[in-house]
C-alpha cells in the first residue's frame, strides 16, 4: 500500500523547512504550502523550473536532485501517493479537461 502524502512529509517538516525561511511562504497555512510543493514536484517532474525558492525547499524535502533538479526516489513516492486511488490515467484526464480549457 502507497503512504499518504503526510506519511512521506508530516506537516511538521513542512513547518520546519518553509517556516521563516522563505518570506510570504513562511505566513501561510500548512496546506497552501503543500499544495506549492506538490505543484512544484510536479514541475520538475515535467522538466519545469519552480523558480529559486520552490526548488529550494523541494531539496530541502530530498524530493528532487540537487543536479538537474529531477524527483529522487522520494518525490516520485510522493507523487504516486499524491495520485492514490484516482490513479494517473484519471488524474491525467482531469489535468487535460481543466488546465488546457481553463474549467475545473
Amino acid at each position: 500500500m502507497t503512504p499518504t502524502t503526510r506519511e512521506i512529509i508530516p506537516d511538521e517538516e513542512i513547518d520546519a523547512h518553509h517556516f521563516g525561511y522563505f518570506g510570504g511562504y513562511g505566513e501561510m497555512l500548512c496546506e497552501v504550502r503543500r499544495e506549492i510543493l506538490e505543484e512544484g514536484l510536479l514541475k520538475a517532474l515535467m522538466g519545469y523550473h519552480s523558480g529559486s525558492t520552490v526548488t529550494t525547499i523541494l531539496h530541502r524535502h530530498k524530493l528532487i536532485t540537487q543536479r538537474g533538479g529531477r524527483p529522487t526516489a522520494k518525490g516520485l513516492n510522493y507523487l504516486r501517493s499524491m495520485w492514490g486511488s484516482r490513479g494517473i490515467r484519471e488524474t491525467v484526464r482531469w489535468l487535460d479537461t481543466t488546465k488546457y480549457t481553463g474549467e475545473s
